[in-house]
This record gives C-alpha cells, sequence and structure tokens, in this order.
C-alpha cells in the first residue's frame, strides 16, 4: 500500500505560490486552482488551510504589511523617512501594494497578527507625525495630521503607480518638500 502525499509546509508553499502568481500577473485575480498548481498540490489541499481565496489574500497582504514594516524600521526618522519608505515599497511591490490597500479581502479577514502589523506600521506613521509636531502621539491634533500625512503618501504612491505625476514632481526633494509642509 502507498503512503498518501503529504505536503509538511503546504501552508508556506500556497503562500509563496500565490505571491508569486500575484506579482507576476500584477493583480489580486489569482485562484485557488492556480495556486494549488504552483505548489504542487491539488486544488482541494489549499482548503487545509484556507478557506477561500480571500483568506490566501489576506495571508499574503498580512506579509506585505510585514515588508512594508520592515522598511519602515530601515527607514530614516521623520516624515520625509515615512514618505520614502512607502512610496519605494509602493515602486518595488506595486501588486503587492495594491492588494495591500484594494478591496481585495476584508481586514476582518486578516489573523489577529496580521492585524497587529498593520497597526504597528500605523504606528509608525503617528509617531513620527508626533514627533514631527512636537506633541504626544496621543493629541487629537496627531491623529488629524496623520491621516493627511498617510492621505497625501498614499495618493502620491497611486498616481506614482498610475503614472499620472510629472516629471518634476517624482523626485525625493519633491516628496520632502510637500511633506514638509504639514
Amino acid at each position: 500500500m502507498s503512503k498518501p502525499y503529504h505536503h509538511g509546509e503546504l501552508r508556506n508553499a500556497l503562500i509563496a505560490a500565490g505571491t508569486a502568481a500575484l506579482e507576476e500577473t500584477g493583480n489580486a485575480d489569482i485562484s485557488l486552482r492556480e495556486t494549488a498548481r504552483r505548489a504542487g498540490v491539488s486544488p482541494t489541499a489549499t482548503y487545509r488551510h484556507f478557506a477561500s481565496k480571500e483568506t490566501l489574500l489576506a495571508t499574503i497582504a498580512g506579509n506585505g504589511f510585514v515588508d512594508l514594516g520592515q522598511r519602515f524600521a530601515e527607514a530614516e526618522d521623520g516624515l520625509a523617512g515615512f514618505g520614502r519608505a512607502y512610496i519605494g515599497f509602493a515602486r518595488d511591490r506595486p501588486a503587492m501594494f495594491q492588494l495591500m490597500f484594494g478591496g481585495a479581502y476584508s481586514i476582518g479577514t486578516l489573523s489577529e497578527g496580521e492585524q497587529k502589523v498593520g497597526h504597528n506600521a500605523y504606528g509608525v506613521l503617528i509617531d513620527a507625525v508626533a514627533k514631527h509636531a512636537e506633541l504626544p502621539p496621543d493629541d487629537p491634533k496627531v491623529l488629524r495630521r496623520a491621516v493627511r500625512v498617510w492621505s497625501l503618501v498614499h495618493g502620491y504612491a497611486m498616481l506614482l503607480l498610475d503614472d499620472r505625476l510629472p516629471d518634476a514632481a517624482q523626485s525625493d526633494a519633491f516628496l520632502t518638500e510637500m511633506l514638509s509642509q504639514n
């Protein structure tokens, strides 16, 4: 009698296959069937770890937030460092960026750990704004400024990815000047 095939790292293999498919195709329209094929397992094997395509995409997005958080950790302090890290991530991993901030999954689909990583990344912004404004992080003005900065940087990243910015607006110096006015 033959032993059934067992994939010891199936969850990680599916995440890696889904991430590769995302980055190759440039969009989140990946199927569990294709992900299973890439991982070398049957389509039904995916359901041992992911109840749906949405849960797989949420996990992949969660990993993206880990990567973005790492960029923030390595960035220089301040709003300009936050902005460059955020936009650098969007430039380097546009499909991941679109997945993380698009509507392919609901926030509630993220695990508690993945949600915490996202909150930690947001905390970097709050800390940068508080330091820049010389206010305590819990001051209501910090939240308003943080949302304004995030909106500015996120909008800038989206315009950049969609090739909608004039050449003169695509430099680090331009971004730094925009952020210094917040």
